[in-house]
């Protein structure tokens, strides 16, 4: 979480697998190369920025291990403010793939 509290997309890209799903309200878009995952992943955070985002605090968080390669991590992510107020709160369900490190397949968000 630190990689992505740093509100650094560059940090944070490592721990997407490529391709890689976005799912929110909004719709569904596929990332299909780096700069495509980066540029939504820039997009993301400096919607943070706007909102002074300081960190995250996960509640609930469940691990189901499909395969030795596959699992699905469930939560719902406290987004926290510099004035230690919260911004939101919203859940989500990562598919994830292990390729040598665990990393984000599937990215939903409710």
């Amino acid at each position: 979480m630190s990689a992505f509290e740093a509100l650094d997309p560059e940090k944070a890209l490592v721990f997407y697998h490529i391709p890689c799903i976005f799912i929110a309200s909004q719709g569904a878009v596929a990332a299909t190369d780096a700069e495509t995952c980066k540029k939504l992943i820039s997009g993301f955070m400096g919607r943070l920025r706007e909102q002074n985002f300081l960190r995250n605090e996960v509640v609930g968080l469940n691990v189901n291990q499909l395969s030795p390669i596959l699992a699905i991590c469930s939560g719902t992510f406290i987004r926290i403010d510099k004035n230690e107020k919260e911004i939101n709160r919203f859940g989500f369900n990562y598919t994830m793939r292990n390729d040598g490190s665990w990393k984000i397949v599937v990215a939903a968000l409710f």
